[in-house]
């Protein structure tokens, strides 16, 4: 007994720790990594009338959920890097605990440990939560889904007590509430919502064990939550032309991505495969008396993987990519089982801890800064240049959306550039315009009768070129060539 409490309260501190390390790790220097396109396009969203973002999210954009939590931070924090990756921050570092608490549920303290662990140093995991997408809460939502139906599988110990009216009442509110939680947190919430639900169900009709709380509360509030989300599920998953893209990608080079790469997929798939391998021999052969949550576990890991790299790519219009963004998260939980099992004694396992920590560190963590185009460089130039006047025509429109988040105070004299023919109808209005391309597209102006134009200068940049233009000095009130 004293034993126990001891790992008890040696395991609280260690998560506090690691949940302080996991915090650090997302947050620093969260606010000077430049904005991504993803990022530029949930903070329009989010920028828009409360009706029209939801309206945007039934349409593909960043799920209903994010969009609301980002209306809210925009109007307390306002709008800088920082304060819009913040809550994705938060929920990865909430997804840390979770993912302890969820695997404690199933295994002994190392085992929760080590899964917490993972998850904290997992690549992937860190590069999500310091971007201001659906990802991170997506991966919060799906622990958040499974430490809610782990609860309808017996632990085996036979210390469950039956709950009475009022709970069962309390647990399909809850519920309820938690699918459509996941369900509204991002697109492809679907697949991990089915990979969750599945598992209890499955041992529950197979398996001829005592289980005190009933089966009915999670049939009801997830047929409730299943209901409540056709509006959602109508939108997203109607056929359309996309879908038939989509369904092409590269399926391993995303599973590889979501892995951070083979040492990875390595770390974390040795893991999953002692689950999946351990738990159905040591039932089959009755060696030791497991839970039907750790049977769980390899009914969860399957599921996801099966939902994800099938139903992705063959029945729904969401990538491969979007499916497996829970891969971390999941995986981290049952790797982390995996590994405890193979060692019997409780203390040697701390010593496994310590070598999987260290290669997942050394494996992931360079993995953890996202990557794309760094516009800043752009925007100060496009600032700089303005300040003789002028008109700004940005081209293509991904680059258009990134400067107008930069240049937020001068975003109306940004706009879009389609033609040459745009430029030479500001002639009556503009003696100067600044045009902004990609290094594919050269812009020249098309000559037009009495319009005439030169090339002031040309600044190179890495993703972009920037050519000055104004008009010929060919009548009195042209401004002279600076």
């Amino acid at each position: 007994m004293i034993r126990t409490q001891l790992e008890d309260q040696l395991a609280a501190l260690a998560l506090a720790l690691i949940l302080a390390v996991a915090f650090g790790l997302r947050i620093i220097d969260l606010g000077s990594q430049p904005i991504g396109l993803p990022e530029v396009a949930a903070w329009r969203q989010a920028g828009n009338a409360f009706i029209e973002a939801i309206a945007q999210a039934l349409q593909g954009g960043i799920s209903p959920v994010q969009v609301t939590v980002l209306k809210g931070v925009q109007a307390v924090a306002g709008d800088s890097a920082f304060a819009l990756r913040l809550p994705s921050v938060l929920f990865s570092v909430a997804s840390v605990g979770l993912a302890f608490l969820l695997a404690r549920r199933v295994a002994p303290a190392s085992a929760a440990l080590l899964a917490a662990i993972l998850l904290t140093l997992h690549g992937s995991d860190i590069a999500a939560a310091r971007q201001a997408t659906d990802t991170a809460l997506l991966g919060f939502c799906t622990l958040l889904f499974g430490l809610y139906a782990v609860g309808f599988v017996s632990d085996g110990s036979g210390s469950e007590r039956t709950p009475n009216r009022r709970q069962l009442a309390w647990l399909t509110m809850v519920g309820t509430a938690a699918g459509l939680l996941l369900l509204y947190s991002h697109p492809a919430a679907l697949i991990c919502w089915l990979a969750l639900l599945s598992g209890p169900v499955i041992i529950r009709f197979s398996y001829a064990g005592q289980h005190p709380i009933p089966i009915w509360p999670l049939i009801v509030s997830q047929g409730v939550a299943g209901i409540g989300y056709l509006p959602y599920a109508l939108a997203l998953f109607l056929p359309s032309d996309a879908a038939a893209i989509v369904a092409q990608s590269d399926l391993w080079r995303h599973l590889l991505a979501a892995s951070s790469g083979w040492a990875g997929l390595l770390v974390l798939g040795t893991g999953m495969v002692l689950v999946i391998a351990h738990s159905p021999a040591t039932r089959l052969l009755h060696l030791s008396p497991l839970s039907d949550r750790m049977v769980l576990a390899a009914i969860w890991t399957v599921t996801l993987l099966v939902l994800s790299l099938g139903l992705s790519g063959v029945a729904l219009p969401i990538s491969a990519r979007e499916a497996l963004l829970t891969f971390p998260a999941a995986a981290s939980v049952m790797a982390g089982l995996g590994y405890m099992l193979i060692v019997p004694h409780r203390w040697y396992r701390y010593g496994l801890l310590a070598v999987v920590t260290i290669a997942m560190g050394l494996a992931l963590v360079p993995f953890s800064r996202p990557t794309g185009p760094d516009f800043r460089p752009l925007a100060q130039a496009i600032r700089t240049e303005l300040k003789a006047g002028g008109c700004v025509l940005v081209g293509p429109r991904p680059m258009l959306a990134a400067l107008r988040y930069e240049l937020r105070d001068l975003a109306p004299c940004l706009k879009a550039y389609t033609t040459d023919a745009v430029i030479s109808t500001l002639v009556g209005a503009r003696q100067r315009v600044v045009v902004v391309t990609d290094k594919a597209v050269k812009p020249s102006l098309t000559p037009e009768p009495g319009v005439s134009w030169e090339q002031r200068r040309e600044l190179a940049r890495k993703d972009a070129t920037i050519t000055i233009y104004r008009r010929k000095a060919a009548s009195p009130d042209a401004s002279p060539a600076q």
